[in-house]
């Protein structure tokens, strides 16, 4: 079975960033969604069917990897319905070192369930990259 990873950006309060100068760098540079893009095996589209990627994950390889990069604010309901399914198993937070106080909280949108820290790396512009993966049950 696959695993599906979500990747997103998020400010300290859990809302989908407005800073575009951070948000630049987290889609553009080496350390940022680049990085994930190239250990995807299938990419989630906005629009793909929840029930076929259920069917989809359940009939592919384990080290296959469905990847949803949260990187525009339309992009924010990809993480819902997966959410809502709790398909993934692995999220990786840019924590960016803002409050922000209105917009799209997507941190309401996360599984309540447990997650494990895996990993964790800070960098220089002060965004945080957290890696948790789903505690199994």
């Amino acid at each position: 079975m696959a695993k599906i990873q979500i990747v997103f950006a998020m400010t300290i309060d859990g809302y989908f960033p407005d800073d575009d100068r951070l948000m630049e760098w987290i889609r553009e540079d080496r350390n940022g969604f680049l990085l994930w893009k190239q250990h995807s095996t299938f990419s989630i589209a906005p629009d793909y069917p929840m029930v076929d990627l259920i069917c989809f994950k359940d009939t592919t390889s384990s080290d296959s990897i469905f990847q949803a990069i949260i990187s525009e604010r339309e992009d924010t309901e990809i993480l819902r319905r997966l959410s809502v399914y709790h398909l993934p198993d692995e999220i990786v937070i840019y924590m960016l070192p803002v409050i922000s106080g209105h917009g799209i909280r997507i941190s309401d949108f996360l599984d309540s369930c447990s997650w494990n820290l895996h990993s964790s790396k800070s960098f220089r512009n002060g965004i945080c990259r957290l890696i948790y993966r789903k505690t199994l049950q």
